[in-house]
């Protein structure tokens, strides 16, 4: 049976690293830098293993999917080859396998961030498969900074890179906000439905400011729990995202859960910019109107009890009107043109709040 790749060669990825000019590298040793995540011995995780199982939930289960978590150093090889051993991979009908499932790779280069290619999985890659990709940079030979994004709804256990033979690798920069911007949230939060992991709003936020972060969003899972937020307030961060108005069971639990998140977050840190934001949606239903309003009142709260580092966004701004009717995949999850007007109000607002700090 033909396929298209019988026509368009272009459709072909080299998904098998066959090729004797090629050094490997474990990316957690130095001069590899890894944010947005911590190699607990079994897998990558984006949350203390150890709380997400207190909180139950399915946290522990989509704490081990590696959204935002990312790898950064600097080379001149003209390639980058990967070997990841993935689980609980994500296969969904309506979120392609290369933003679920893949890694990307981004370079800067003389202060430009470039994106140079995806390291994709086998569409029928199993449970606990070895997948093996090779990527080549167009430019070639150069030194950059080299950033490659995890996938956003699998897990990862093992990762080797590889570059060419003789190539020079160092450590990266610091980003400019080094200390990470940290997002809660929800199936949005966590980047469905993004097609790249690079494509997810907090990635496109980290290119446009320069800066860290660490993503806790939850598919379903995001409802403030007492001990997640507790885990949350302890965390090291310069400014705090708060967006789990999806995964609010009900008007009510909102209500009960959404003023006390904040003042969780704002007693450990007194001084950070806290932004806080409504499901980036525009035409509402009854009981939506009724969450904003929650969403409102604690901005209002919030304002009332002197705190001049809070921030309100109406989830209704966050997608751009002439682009609303094609940026979804389902109307709910953001594709990449969603994720890209996210991206620039989120981004506004942040850059904004952590230049002018009061």
């Amino acid at each position: 049976m033909k396929t298209v790749y019988d026509f368009d060669k272009n459709f072909i990825t080299e998904t098998k690293i066959d090729r004797d000019d090629v050094e490997f590298y474990d990316p957690l040793q130095p001069p590899f830098r890894l944010y947005g995540a911590k190699h607990d011995g079994l897998r990558y995780a984006r949350i203390d293993m150890k709380i997400a199982k207190q909180i139950g939930d399915g946290i522990e289960f989509l704490g081990a999917n590696t959204a935002g978590v990312r790898i950064r150093f600097v080379t001149d090889s003209p390639f980058v080859t990967l070997s990841a051993r993935l689980f609980s991979v994500g296969k969904m009908p309506h979120f392609p396998l290369t933003g679920s499932a893949s890694f990307d790779i981004y370079g800067t280069e003389d202060g430009v961030d470039k994106y140079l290619g995806t390291a994709t999985t086998n569409y029928n890659v199993v449970e606990d498969a070895l997948t093996e990709t090779v990527t080549h940079f167009e430019t070639g030979t150069k030194e950059r900074l080299i950033t490659i994004n995890f996938p956003l709804y699998t897990s990862v256990s093992e990762l080797i890179i590889g570059l060419k033979t003789g190539s020079t690798l160092k450590e990266a920069a610091p980003y400019k906000y080094e200390t990470p911007i940290v997002y809660y949230g929800s199936s949005i939060t966590q980047g469905g439905c993004a097609s790249r992991p690079g494509n997810s709003y907090q990635s496109i936020i980290s290119r446009m400011l320069d800066c860290n972060f660490v993503n806790l969003g939850f598919s379903g899972g995001a409802k403030a729990e007492d001990s997640m937020m507790e885990y949350i307030a302890g965390l090291d961060m310069c400014a705090f995202v708060l967006d789990y108005d999806h995964n609010a069971p009900s008007v009510e639990h909102l209500e009960n859960t959404h003023y006390k998140a904040y003042k969780k977050v704002r007693d450990a840190h007194p001084n950070i910019p806290i932004v806080m934001t409504s499901r980036p949606k525009y035409h509402l239903t009854e009981d939506e109107l009724q969450r904003l309003d929650v969403i409102r009142s604690t901005y209002a709260r919030a304002t009332l009890e002197g705190d001049k580092n809070v921030y309100f966004i109406d989830g209704r701004a966050l997608i751009l009107p002439e682009w609303y009717e094609c940026a979804t995949v389902d109307n709910c999850h953001p594709n990449d043109i969603g994720f890209a007007c996210m991206a620039k109000k989120i981004g506004e607002v942040l850059n904004f709040a952590l230049n002018n700090l009061r």
